[in-house]
């Protein structure tokens, strides 16, 4: 995990008279904002004890972090197939089976399974990987924010900084270039979560305004 004061000397080179603490808040909310827009930090979450006759199940959530979707998990060893209500048809909701095959994620907190298992097996649900953002009052997060997205993290900060009415750092034109950049950063990240590494290098396009760095 890596602290949010890892990444105040980034943002103090273009915001040397913010408070520490009102920096830091503004870097948290853009490692919020990319996380929940991109997917790009995952965690692997803890094992769940499958308990018979019960179909849902509370998500638990990570150190500092919250989730924002599961993307895998397996059942007694098998995956499990991840649907939404509006895919499922029947009697869904009344089926059994020793092997639960379906997970419908119905918020960030909890899940269902399909059918309502019949058995009780420790930590029977295992595998569960999830997309997570920084929880609100984190002071650390994800090593790949720092890692390999910093620089964007930095941009999404200023940014906001930027914006901010009344204050004596403020200039909403730089507040435009930074986030240009920023998003520019989101989209890439967005990609590389999806198709993961291995790819072509990708580029952040920054948006040119007048004036501007």
């Amino acid at each position: 995990m890596a602290f949010l004061d890892d990444f105040v000397p980034l943002v103090r080179m273009e915001a040397q008279n913010v408070p520490i603490f009102t920096m830091r808040h503004a870097i948290l909310m853009a490692c919020r904002e990319m996380c929940e827009n991109s997917h790009i930090w995952k965690e692997t979450l803890d094992p769940i004890s499958l308990v018979a006759d019960v179909e849902e199940y509370d998500i638990e959530q990570p150190n500092e972090a919250r989730v924002l979707m599961l993307y895998s998990a397996q059942c007694r060893d098998k995956d499990l197939d991840f649907k939404t209500e509006q895919q499922m048809r029947g009697n869904w909701r009344t089926l059994t089976d020793t092997h639960p095959k379906i997970l419908i994620q119905e918020n960030p907190t909890t899940f269902r399974l399909v059918g309502i298992p019949t058995e009780t097996v420790n930590e029977g649900i295992t595998g569960l990987r999830a997309a997570v953002q920084p929880a609100i009052g984190a002071t650390e997060v994800g090593d790949i924010l720092m890692d390999e997205y910093a620089e964007m993290i930095s941009y999404g900060a200023l940014a906001r900084l930027q914006r901010m009415p009344g204050k004596t750092w403020a200039q909403p034109e730089l507040s435009q270039y930074y986030d240009g950049l920023f998003q520019g950063g989101i989209g890439n990240a967005k990609m590389r979560a999806w198709k993961g590494y291995g790819k072509s290098e990708l580029h952040v396009q920054p948006i040119k305004l007048n004036g501007a760095p």
